[in-house]
Parts: structure tokens; C-alpha cells; sequence
């Protein structure tokens, strides 16, 4: 019995560990493959913290087809070196957030491209990268 349930327990730990690298091996595939298509749409930070080795990690939330998405992004740019009332201060600013069209849960905050006043509303599936590139040509604001 006792030999039953470590090679159950070896199994399951098993399971979990491959399970870990197809995770990270799908989500590096769908960033790097050029066929995958990337959207952008506006995100807004929701909260912030910082964890044990004094990273900010901030919570940020977006809509992609009026399903809202959460996701967390440690902040290694510019904010690292600010004090943690200025990054706190980002909390309901908005940002760019880049996303998988076919699986929105895979995205990044572009914490270095924040939304002004005046941008165009996103549409449902967000904008795609090449329109945020030239400027967001022929839009509506953001009212």
C-alpha cells in the first residue's frame, strides 16, 4: 500500500512538472511565432504590491469581447527604482496591454506606454499592432 502511494504521488508530481514546461513551451511558441496574431487594447492597473526581493508587481485588468481579463506584471523597468508611493500612484492609470487574439490570457502590460487623454476606444478585439504603430489613423477618442 505505502509503495502504491509514492509511486501515485511520484506520478502526479510528475504530471505536474511537464505540465510547468508545456506551459511555458506553448506561451514562448505563441510570442515568438509570427503567425500568431498580437493585438493591443487598453488595460488599467487595479492594484500593486512588492514581494520578498522588493519587486512591484502590479495587478492589471483589460477587456478583449466584453470578457475582462486579469493579469499580473512585475514591474523590472523604470518603476523598479521609484519609491513605492510613486508606483502605487499608477494604480488606475492605463496602459497598453499586448495580447494573444486566440488566447487573451497570454498578454504583457506595456508599462512604457501608457494612455493619454484623447486615444481612440479600442474595439472589441483590440487594435492591431501595426494600426497603434502608425499612430491610430482615422479614430474616435476615448470618451
Amino acid at each position: 500500500m505505502k509503495n502504491t502511494l509514492s509511486s501515485i504521488s511520484f506520478f502526479v508530481a510528475i504530471c505536474i512538472i511537464a505540465y510547468i514546461f508545456y506551459s511555458n513551451y506553448r506561451a514562448h511558441v505563441l510570442w515568438t511565432d509570427n503567425d500568431v496574431e498580437k493585438r493591443i487594447t487598453v488595460g488599467q492597473i487595479t492594484s500593486f504590491n512588492t514581494n520578498n526581493s522588493n519587486k512591484h508587481r502590479v495587478t492589471y485588468q483589460f477587456t478583449v469581447n466584453d470578457e475582462v481579463f486579469v493579469s499580473y506584471h512585475t514591474i523590472r523597468e523604470y518603476l523598479t527604482t521609484q519609491s513605492r508611493d510613486s508606483v502605487k500612484a499608477c494604480v488606475g492609470k492605463k496602459f497598453q496591454v499586448l495580447f494573444i487574439l486566440k488566447d487573451p490570457g497570454y498578454s504583457e502590460l506595456l508599462i512604457g506606454e501608457p494612455v493619454a487623454k484623447g486615444t481612440p476606444a479600442p474595439p472589441g478585439n483590440g487594435w492591431s499592432v501595426e494600426y497603434v504603430r502608425l499612430g491610430f489613423k482615422d479614430w474616435e477618442p476615448i470618451r
